[in-house]
């Protein structure tokens, strides 16, 4: 994985949650952009890469947001991470429903480990 396109991605996407964290008062919903993020870092990249960016992005989201402990974040999306990169091999990287599939799946899995 090429870490300079990565360090880009995690700023805007750490950036763009960090900004849009107060719409979720008045619409009752959160973007989730740092999950899209991880699973296509987890699609992408190699599954050792891939692994260790989903727990950088975790853990950067844990370090920019309050209200969750330091770590858990990080560990939800690690999860994720792995359930994707095990699919990998199984799914088609290119199809739509791909992707929609597996931001339904993390982000079940994200609500279960976070909320």
């Amino acid at each position: 994985m090429r870490w300079l396109p990565f360090a880009i991605l995690a700023y805007v996407v750490l950036g763009l949650q960090v900004g849009l964290s107060g719409y979720d008062l008045a619409y009752r919903g959160r973007p989730q952009l740092v999950l899209l993020a991880v699973i296509f870092v987890a699609m992408s990249a190699q599954r050792d890469a891939a692994l260790l960016g989903a727990f950088i992005l975790g853990l950067l989201e844990d370090l920019l947001t309050t209200g969750s402990p330091v770590g858990l974040s990080a560990f939800a999306y690690g999860l994720v991470a792995m359930c994707v990169i095990s699919m990998q091999e199984l799914v088609d990287r290119e199809h739509f429903l791909t992707h929609v599939s597996l931001g339904l799946l993390g982000g079940l899995l994200v609500a279960v480990f976070k909320y």
